[in-house]
C-alpha cells in the first residue's frame, strides 16, 4: 500500500536515488500525503545531451563559417567547406535523437555545403549568409522545438511570369517536403490567398500588371498575411542595393540563377523563423 510509486524505468539513475533518498528521510505522515509522480522521462537526459550538442555544433560551425576564405580563394574555399560540412554531420548521430524539423535543417544545409564543395563559384557572400541563418535557426530549433512552426504540412505560393523559373521554384520547395502552388501572375496569386492561408510566399519582382512590391503591398492587407515570410526571386543584378529601400513589405531576396539547394534552404529558415501565431489552419 504505497503511497509514493517509483517506476525505475521512467527515471533516470540520478532522479531514481534522488526521490529514493527522499522517501527513506519521511515519516510515515509525509508518506501519506505525498503524491504519486511521473514527471520524470527516460528521455529527458537524452533530450538536454541532445540539444548541448546541436548547440556547440552549430557554435563550431558558424566559427568556422565566419573563417572561412572568400572568393577569389576558391581552392582554399573547397577544403573549408568540406569541414564545415563535417561539423554539421556530427549532428545527425545518432540521428534518431533529432526532431524531424532538426533533421530536415540539417540535411538540407549539408545539400548546399557539398554543392559549394563542388561549385566553390558559387560560394557568395549571400549564400554563406544563408548558411550562417541556417545554422542560427538550426540551433534555436534544437534548443527551443516549440518556439516555431513545424514543417509537416506547410505550404507554400509561388508567383512568377516565366513557366522556367516556376518550375525551378516549386522544385526547390518540393525537394525540401514544402508543398507549393504556383500561378502565372500577381492577380492570380491574390485570388489563390484569398481562398488558401500560405505560410511562405516566393514573387517575381518585374511582371506585367502588378509588379512583386506592388502584389506583396496588396497581399499585407489579406487576412493573416501581415506576418507570412515573402521572399522577391529577382534577375536585377544590383537589386539587393535597394532593396530595403522600397515599399512592399519583403522580408528577403534570391538573385536568379539561384542554386535550388540554397532556395529550400532559405524557405526553411523561413519557416522555422516563423511565429506561432503564423500556423495556418487547413483550407
Amino acid at each position: 500500500g504505497a503511497s509514493q510509486v517509483l517506476i525505475a524505468n521512467h527515471m533516470s539513475p540520478d532522479d531514481l536515488v534522488h526521490q529514493v533518498r527522499r522517501v527513506i528521510g519521511m515519516d510515515v505522515g509525509d508518506l501519506q500525503t505525498m503524491p504519486i509522480t511521473r514527471r520524470f522521462s527516460p528521455l529527458d537526459s537524452r533530450q538536454r545531451d541532445r540539444q548541448e550538442r546541436i548547440a556547440v555544433i552549430c557554435a563550431q560551425a558558424v566559427l568556422q563559417l565566419s573563417e572561412m576564405p572568400r572568393p577569389p580563394e576558391l581552392e582554399a574555399m573547397v577544403p573549408a567547406l568540406e569541414e564545415l560540412s563535417g561539423v554539421l554531420r556530427a549532428a545527425e548521430l545518432p540521428a534518431e535523437e533529432l526532431d524531424t524539423d532538426c533533421h530536415t535543417l540539417v540535411q538540407a544545409t549539408q545539400s548546399l555545403l557539398r554543392e559549394l564543395s563542388e561549385m566553390p563559384h558559387h560560394a557568395s557572400p549571400a549564400v554563406l549568409r544563408t548558411v550562417g541563418r541556417a545554422l542560427t535557426a538550426l540551433a534555436h530549433r534544437a534548443t527551443a522545438p516549440d518556439t516555431g512552426s513545424p514543417f509537416s504540412g506547410r505550404t507554400a505560393l509561388v508567383v512568377d511570369d516565366d513557366p522556367v523559373s516556376r518550375l525551378m521554384m516549386t522544385n526547390a520547395l518540393r525537394v525540401v517536403g514544402i508543398a507549393a502552388d504556383a500561378v502565372s501572375d500577381a492577380g492570380g496569386a491574390l485570388a489563390a490567398a484569398e481562398h488558401r492561408r500560405y505560410d511562405l510566399v516566393l514573387s517575381d519582382v518585374m511582371m506585367e500588371g502588378l509588379n512583386g512590391f506592388q502584389f506583396v503591398g496588396r497581399l499585407r492587407l489579406l487576412t493573416g498575411y501581415d506576418q507570412t515570410p515573402v521572399v522577391f526571386v529577382t534577375s536585377l543584378a544590383d537589386f539587393d542595393q535597394f532593396f530595403r529601400t522600397v515599399p512592399g513589405g519583403a522580408c528577403d531576396l534570391i538573385a536568379k540563377p539561384f542554386l535550388l539547394t540554397e532556395l529550400g534552404l532559405k524557405a526553411l529558415i523561413h519557416l522555422a523563423e516563423a511565429p506561432l501565431t503564423a500556423i495556418s489552419t487547413p483550407p
